[in-house]
């Protein structure tokens, strides 16, 4: 496995300290991290209060992707992971009826195969079931698949 702080931009996730970016431009995507949640162990995902119990914790990473093309481009779940202070990539919760819901619940986006027309931004929730001794870190972005990602470090 590559070691991902050698091969990525690191960005600190901190609302306090203005100095520090929360978003990044590359050539097809602007990307904003908007929020980290700590869910606990219920989420609540429709308006019909159903609920899903997590194996450890809920952790939704709130964000608006902006299309910077003249083209119809595709987001998707996988362009996204977190990675743990214990080193562990976690992907995107892979029940994506209860995290697609969840993110229209919350008036978002559907993530996956999301399309985003040109210049055009969407809001999302990226829904993570995490495990409960697991803190994450990162916070990694990869807009092109199999290619280095951008991470933004997660202040506890």
């Amino acid at each position: 496995m590559p070691n991902f702080r050698e091969k990525s931009q690191v960005f600190i996730l901190d609302k306090s300290n203005q100095s520090e970016p929360n978003s990044l431009k590359q050539e097809q995507w602007e990307l904003e991290i908007l929020k980290v949640e700590n869910q606990g162990k219920e989420l609540e995902w429709s308006n019909y209060e159903n609920k899903e119990i997590a194996s450890g914790y809920w952790l939704i990473i709130v964000a608006n992707v902006k299309n910077l093309t003249n083209q119809t481009m595709a987001i998707n779940t996988a362009n996204f992971r977190i990675i743990g202070k214990n080193k562990n990539i976690y992907e995107h919760y892979q029940n994506l009826a209860i995290a697609e819901n969840y993110g229209v619940y919350r008036k978002g986006q559907a993530i996956l195969n999301s399309i985003i027309k040109p210049y055009e931004r969407s809001k999302y929730y990226l829904v993570y079931d995490l495990p409960s001794d697991v803190e994450a870190e990162y916070i990694e972005f990869i807009p092109k698949l199999n290619e280095k990602g951008t991470l933004f470090k997660v202040n506890s």
